[in-house]
Order: structure tokens, then C-alpha cells, then sequence
């Protein structure tokens, strides 16, 4: 039996096998349950997944094979895998603990060098033992909630969501249809975060990150801030642990350090060389000395209480890194971070990334990992890549997941972890460190003088009521009042015209909030994956629920008071009445433009021409309201994530970086732009031809529009 979530309840039999004792954890697009094997009489963990479909059906048997099939202590054993109703089963060890999330949660001083020593050999091992399967496998989301700590004392490491290997039947390396790309802004390497391509040693920097947190017990400065410091000539924010932590010897932070270097092929090489380092590392100790007796056994309690750490050094205090000196120009790590952190300016939360495609080409170096081609959202990458490795490893493919996450960090733990927050997500670098790296390789600023008047803005961070978190949809109403809806958190809170807080509420569905839209009559529409909810604007009223299918990935009303959406990972138009009922599908939309790409936002103007905007190829489309193709003009500052509006006098607005906001005439013609600061994330007008946008900041702007003189 299901909740209307989705979720099993208590007590349920499913596949006629295994019984669900109780729900251990959930995230934005499924949940772990511990159950019973009704068949063999022992406790598993059941990972569910609330997404299914042709492809995602393949992807998850060929990662469940691929589990299946390993064998270490430090990993769980997946013993089955089925498809039941509208979400995938992986049936797993299960095993208890506590994961060393929750259990830094309850310290007050890092554990032990002695205890995080042992562990880190056991996990250097384990993924030794994933980086020589043929092919190699990646895990690439090691982070403290997916290491668990048993009773007995033993590590485990959880959690393949993100994973990447696999052989096709023929024993070809072949990427998925369907991958995914998600990560923990604090644990993943820059390579990851913008999305060029992850190797073991993408691993090893993580599992150094998550080694630093335990011997801190606080996480270290993420990679983002790390590269922006770098590409800014400031130090680099991560202090070197044994500042922090005196009891680790100095030659294991710098090992520590090493792993966790900006440029990949400054890393160990392998996990295997990155254990040798650390058993060396340990034997001469800090300044020499020896440090057999640091080598001591895993705890068996895990309320023992390590020496406490200093209170003097406040977390990553600018300091000069433990090694090499400080980066500057001409590094050669300095091609990779312009281009990285150039990429990541366009990174936002929640969430699955644009790469600009071949950007780095010229200037890698022999052992950096290419780039791989772009069409990959932060959600789900369709085209099939083959991810390069290092030369002296088999090469690698990318595995395709289960862990169905619409946020780059929705990332679910797996064999009854639990999941962390959705919310999650990397702040975005702001425009002053793009501006002092110049512009994007391949991407050209948009063209036109700037305008616009900002008329109000207002916005906080912050959880509470009024304070934005990963705020990113909006719409405003007949009466003026603005409506944000959180990304992850599942919120939605109204704001009076003059910005002033009103009222929130959450929906009872917990996935992410993917689109949102206002009526004439104060309605508000919501859009999730698989649904779409509809309130009364001015109390937050549920009034109805609209199931499509997998949800919209753009929904907007137009003028006659009828929906318009793209449906999730589609090439159709949808338009709907009010109620959800269906009233046309125009199918595979670009096909009439004689193009293969896919639409990534939508608009109308008052009249029914619709706009598309295919983001991939930087492309603004133009359809009568029949779907009839009459032109097109090119968007050359477009992203993965870029918005479409169109105002009262048929001019296009798209957001994108660097500029803010472009804006083309009727004809497709550069008219100008409108700087924000920070990212836009999504835009819309009000009846009175004010543009709204939502930052990254978060910040919400209303604008009046003045065109250029």
C-alpha cells in the first residue's frame, strides 16, 4: 500500500517477497525502507526510485547487475532488483548504523587520527578494488553521509547513485541513455561540478575532502570558492588540516592536501598510490617522528571522544597552502580553472550542468580529462558519451543511475542511510570574478545597451518565513502579489506588491519545483515531476492536482486562460485547459524547424505566437499558435538553465551570463540588455509590463522596462 506520495507504508508486501518494517530515509525521488526478506527470514534495505520509463527501466537493471556483482567489506551486497508499479526496487544488505553525517552532528571535536587512519586504509582500499574492475568504476558522491559506521566498529561505503562503469551486453563500454549528474557542493571535485568529465582520482578528492571533515569535524572550503580564490589571486581557503587539527602529522595533511588539489593530474594517480603515500606518510609522522602508536584499531563505540580540537583557528582562515606555494599566474592550472570557474558561473543548484562544449580543448594538459560534449542539464544527460580516463587505466564509461535526483546534490543514500537535505547546492561564482577572467571560451556577450529601472527588490537567505532559499520560479498575480517557490524545499510563499511577506505554504509532494505560473482568476500552478498543483493564489488553498505523465519542465498560461508546458525529457508542446484537460499536442516541436534539439523554455505573446528556446544550441524559435514554424534567431548568452519571456511590446527576454538578461526585438534583432547582479534564474511580467526576476543572490527584482535611448 502507498501513501499519495508514493511512499510504501508499514507492513506492505511487495513482489510477494519482501515486507516493509519501516521507511529509513527519503529525498526528492524515492526512499529506502528497512523490510524482510520473507523468503530467506533476513533484514534488507529496499532503495526505491519514483521514476520509470524505457530508458531509466534499462539503466537501473544494468546498475543493479553492476552492483551485484562486487564483493568488498566496506560495501553493501545487492541481492535483487525488480520494477513494481511506477518505481524501481533495489534490494540490498542492509546495514545498521549511523552515518558519519549525524554522527559529526553530535560531536563537539573531530574524531581521532588514529580511527580516521584506519578507515581511510580500509575506503583507499575499497576503492582500489572499483577503480580496477574492467571498467573502472566511479563512485563519486564519498561524503560523511555515505560512509556508515556499524555497531561492530566497521566503515561501510553507500550509496552507488552517481556511480559510473558498466559493459553493454556485447562487453563494449557504452554510456547510458539516461545518466545523471549530482553531487555535495563541499565533497566534489571542480571537474565534477562543472561537469568535464570525472576519473578516480574526481574519488580521491572526495574521499581527502570527507578524511578532512572527521579530523575537523567541520567540511573544508569547497572547490568553487577554492578556484575562484585561485583565478583572484587570494590564498586558498582551505586551511591546511594539521593548523586545525594538531594531532594530525604534517605529512598527512599534506598527502590530505594533495588529494584534494584543484588540478586532477596534480592528485595521487590511483587510490592505490594514494595508500602507499599515507602508510609513508604515517611512518615518518610530523617532523620526523614516529607514529606506530597513532595506528591504533577502529573504535567499536562511536561516542568515544577524541582529543578536542583547538578553539583558537576559526574554520579556513586565509592561509598559504600546504602544497605547492600559492597558485598564480601562469600556473598551469590556471587554463583549467578559468575554464572551470567560467563554467561554473552558470552552475546553480539545486541541481545537473552545462558544459560549453570543447572550451578547454586547446589548453588541457596531457593528463587532465577532456571535456565531454554538451547537451547535459544538471538533471539527466540523454546523448551517450564515452568518459575518457587517465592512460594507465581501462577505459572508463558512464554508469547510468537510479538515483533519480533533479538537483545536482539530490543525491539518495542508499542501504538505509538517509537522505541528505535537497536544499543542498553550490552558490554561483558572482559576475565581478567572470569579469576578471574574461569572457567564457565560445560564448559571446550579449549585444545592445543596458536598461531598465529597478523599481524593488527585495530578499534574504534564510529558511524562515520571507527569507528565500534556492528561490527560483515566480509569478505574479492579477492583483500584483509575487509568488516564489523554493527549488528543493517544496515551498511556495506569496509577497505583497510591494515585496512585503504574506503568507507561504508547502506541497505535500516533496520533489522539486521545476516550473511555476499564475492565472486571471489568482490561481497558482505549480510544477513538479509527475504532477502539477494548482492553489488559490491568496490563501494558499489546494484546489486541484494535474497529473501528466513525468510533469512539465516549463508550464506558462497564456492569454485565454489555457496552460502551455514541455513535457519532461520531451520534444512536444502540451496545451491544457484549466482543469488538465488535454486541448492539443503539438509533437516534436523543433522537427518543424528542421532541427534535432530538444525545447528547454517556453513563452506567448498576447496574440498566441509561441516562443521556444533550445538551449543546447543557443536558438530562440518562433511558432504560430498552431505550431506552424516561422522563424528563428540565435541566443548566443543561453544556458542550460536559461528562462524565455516575451513583454507587452513583443520584445524576447532570455536569461543567461554574462549580462543578466538579453533582449531581442520582435525580429530577433539584439535590442539590449538588463544587468542583474548575480545569475537569473527565471523571469516573468506583470499586466503592467514590469519584468520580475529571480537571482542566485537570492535576490527579487522587479524592473521597469525603458528601452535604450
Amino acid at each position: 500500500m502507498t501513501t499519495p506520495t508514493g511512499s510504501l507504508e508499514p507492513d506492505t508486501l511487495i513482489h510477494d517477497r519482501y515486507r516493509v518494517t519501516q521507511q529509513i530515509g527519503r529525498g526528492g525521488m524515492g526512499a529506502v525502507y528497512e523490510a524482510v526478506d520473507t523468503r530467506l527470514g533476513n533484514t534488507v534495505a529496499l532503495k526505491q526510485t519514483l521514476v520509470r520509463g524505457e530508458q531509466l527501466d534499462d539503466a537501473f537493471a544494468r546498475e543493479a547487475r553492476l552492483l551485484s556483482s562486487l564483493r568488498h567489506a566496506a560495501l553493501p551486497v545487492v541481492s535483487d532488483y525488480f520494477a513494481h508499479g511506477d518505481s524501481h526496487f533495489l534490494v540490498m544488505q542492509f546495514i545498521p548504523g549511523t552515518d558519519f553525517g549525524a554522527l559529526m552532528a553530535q560531536r563537539s571535536a573531530p574524531f581521532s587520527f588514529g580511527e580516521v587512519l584506519a578507515w581511510a586504509d580500509i575506503l583507499l582500499d575499497a576503492l582500489d578494488y572499483l577503480h580496477t574492475q574492467i571498467p573502472p568504476i566511479v563512485h563519486r558522491d564519498i561524503k560523511p553521509q555515505n560512509l556508515k559506521l556499524t555497531p561492530r566498529g566497521e566503515i561501510v561505503l553507500l550509496d552507488f547513485g552517481l556511480a559510473k562503469g558498466g559493459v553493454t551486453s556485447t562487453g563494449a563500454t557504452q554510456a547510458g541513455a539516461a545518466s545523471l549528474y549530482g553531487y555535495t557542493p563541499q565533497y566534489a571535485p571542480i571537474e565534477q561540478i562543472q561537469a568535464s568529465g570525472t576519473d578516480p582520482r574526481s574519488d580521491l578528492y572526495s574521499l581527502a575532502a570527507t578524511l578532512y571533515a572527521l579530523l575537523s569535524n567541520q567540511p573544508p572550503a569547497n572547490a568553487l570558492d577554492r578556484a575562484s580564490a585561485a583565478l583572484q589571486g587570494r590564498p586558498d581557503p582551505l586551511t591546511p588540516l594539521d593548523q586545525i587539527n594538531p594531532q594530525v602529522p604534517a605529512a598527512a595533511a599534506r598527502l590530505i592536501a594533495s588529494c584534494m588539489a584543484l588540478n586532477a593530474s596534480e592528485r595521487p594517480p590511483s587510490a592505490a598510490a594514494a595508500r602507499a603515500e599515507l602508510a609513508a606518510a604515517v611512518r615518518t609522522g610530523s617532523a620526523g617522528a614516529s607514529t606506530a602508536g597513532m595506528n591504533t584499531v577502529v573504535q567499536h563505540a562511536p561516542t568515544q571522544q577524541a582529543s578536542p580540537r583547538p578553539a583558537a583557528p576559526p574554520p579556513f582562515v586565509p592561509g598559504p597552502p600546504p602544497q605547492p606555494p600559492q597558485i598564480t599566474r601562469p600556473s598551469p592550472l590556471v587554463p583549467l580553472l578559468i575554464i572551470g570557474v567560467a563554467l561554473l558561473l552558470v552552475v546553480v543548484i539545486g541541481g545537473a550542468l552545462f558544459v560549453v562544449a570543447n572550451a578547454f580543448t586547446a589548453r588541457r594538459g596531457p593528463n587532465d580529462t577532456p571535456p565531454q560534449p554538451p547537451g547535459a542539464t544538471t538533471i539527466v544527460e540523454i546523448n551517450p558519451t564515452i568518459v575518457p580516463t587517465p592512460p594507465a587505466l581501462t577505459p572508463m564509461v558512464e554508469f547510468d543511475t537510479t538515483a533519480i535526483a533533479l538537483t545536482a546534490v539530490a543525491a539518495q543514500t542508499a542501504a538505509g542511510g538517509d537522505f541528505p537535505n535537497i536544499d543542498a547546492t553550490v552558490s554561483a561564482v558572482q559576475t565581478q570574478v567572470a569579469e576578471s577572467v574574461g569572457q567564457i571560451p565560445g560564448q559571446q556577450k550579449p549585444s545592445g545597451d543596458s536598461f531598465g529601472t529597478t523599481l524593488l527588490e527585495f530578499g534574504a537567505d534564510g529558511t524562515g518565513d520571507g527569507f528565500l532559499s534556492d528561490a527560483r520560479s515566480i509569478a505574479v498575480g492579477p492583483d500584483g502579489a509575487i509568488y516564489v517557490a523554493d527549488y528543493s524545499t517544496g515551498r511556495v510563499q506569496r509577497f505583497s506588491a510591494e515585496g512585503k511577506f504574506e503568507r507561504s505554504w508547502k506541497l505535500e509532494d516533496d520533489r522539486p519545483i521545476l516550473a511555476m505560473a499564475a492565472d486571471r482568476d489568482g490561481l497558482v500552478y505549480v510544477s513538479q515531476n509527475a504532477l502539477v498543483s494548482v492553489f488559490e493564489g491568496a490563501t494558499g488553498k489546494p484546489v486541484r492536482t494535474i497529473a501528466k505523465g513525468e510533469g512539465f519542465e516549463d508550464l506558462i498560461v497564456l492569454g485565454d486562460g489555457s496552460l502551455l508546458g514541455i513535457p519532461w525529457a520531451s520534444g512536444d508542446i502540451v496545451r491544457l485547459d484549466s482543469k488538465g484537460r488535454d486541448l492539443e499536442k503539438i509533437k516534436d516541436i523543433l522537427e518543424e524547424a528542421d532541427s534535432h534539439g530538444s525545447p528547454s523554455a517556453l513563452a506567448a505573446d498576447g496574440l498566441g505566437t509561441i516562443y521556444v528556446l533550445d538551449a543546447d544550441a543557443q536558438e530562440v524559435y518562433i511558432f504560430s499558435s498552431e505550431g506552424k514554424f516561422r522563424d528563428k534567431f540565435s541566443a548566443p548568452g543561453a544556458w542550460a538553465f536559461s528562462k524565455l519571456a516575451v513583454d507587452g511590446q513583443g520584445k524576447i527576454y532570455v536569461t543567461g551570463f554574462p549580462g543578466g538578461v538579453s533582449v531581442f526585438s520582435p525580429d530577433g534583432q539584439p535590442f539590449g540588455t538588463i544587468s542583474v547582479s548575480g545569475v537569473a534564474r527565471d523571469l516573468t511580467f506583470d499586466k503592467e509590463n514590469n519584468l520580475y526576476v529571480s537571482t542566485a543572490q537570492p535576490r527579487i527584482l522587479k524592473i521597469g522596462i525603458a528601452p535604450p535611448q
